[in-house]
């Protein structure tokens, strides 16, 4: 799996998304499901961005691509950011 390693400002979403567009290509997936990998990873990293580091900037590491041994398609997300729970939150009403 090849990594990036980022800050979790907005002004990198567009690296973020190239990267996983550019390493998951290779893996034959179909292209909606790519689609629906790529706005996922940006949905977590807008999360990150916007909420993570309480309006600061903070690393952001990105890891893509299969595991090796199957035709499994691994993305790992990881920050240093506040922790977020949302079974904490109460249901709005």
């Amino acid at each position: 799996m090849k990594m990036l390693e980022t800050t979790s400002e907005m002004s990198n979403l567009s690296q973020v998304k190239a990267f996983i567009c550019a390493e998951l290509e290779t893996t034959g997936l179909a292209k909606d499901v790519l689609h629906q990998i790529r706005m996922a990873v940006e949905e977590i990293f807008v999360n990150i961005s916007e909420y993570g580091y309480d309006n600061s900037a903070g690393p952001v590491t990105i890891s893509a691509g299969t595991d090796g041994e199957s035709s499994a398609v691994l993305v790992k997300i990881a920050d240093l950011g506040l922790p977020f729970d949302p079974l904490e939150k109460k249901v709005p009403i």
